[in-house]
């Protein structure tokens, strides 16, 4: 007995586009090496008589390996930043923190500090 030949399921170009939120001409264009949108991991395109598609697999992957670089660990630049007291990790600027600069006198949204406290503002008059 013959097992029936497992196909590969394919989809259309126009729908693996819209999966990844781009334009047919930027999906070329990615595929492109001299472009700086160039993109090794991007699937493949073929024809099918005029018809253009994509292995879905193939595109399934690309997806998952994107997911997987947006949720890969913090750069090294990152953690030095963090660790010279450059710039503070989201989960630092809490409420207690945003008193306490308020009491010393800066004002983040002009990104100055103020000469004179509400507190010592306060204590003058």
């Amino acid at each position: 007995m013959n097992k029936p030949a497992q196909l590969t399921s394919i989809t259309p170009l126009l729908e693996a586009v819209r999966c990844i939120n781009r334009s047919k001409s930027t999906y070329y264009d990615m595929q492109n090496p001299k472009s700086a949108r160039y993109d090794p991991d991007l699937p493949v395109p073929f024809k099918i008589g005029r018809s253009t598609f994509v292995v879905t697999e193939e595109l399934e992957q690309y997806i998952q390996k994107k997911i997987a670089t947006r949720r890969a660990p913090e750069t090294k630049k990152d953690q030095f930043k963090v660790k010279n007291g450059m710039h503070a990790p989201d989960s630092l600027d809490t409420a207690e923190n945003k008193l306490k600069a308020r009491k010393i006198g800066f004002n983040s949204s002009e990104g100055n500090a103020s000469s004179v406290s509400h507190a010592d503002f306060r204590a003058s008059n």
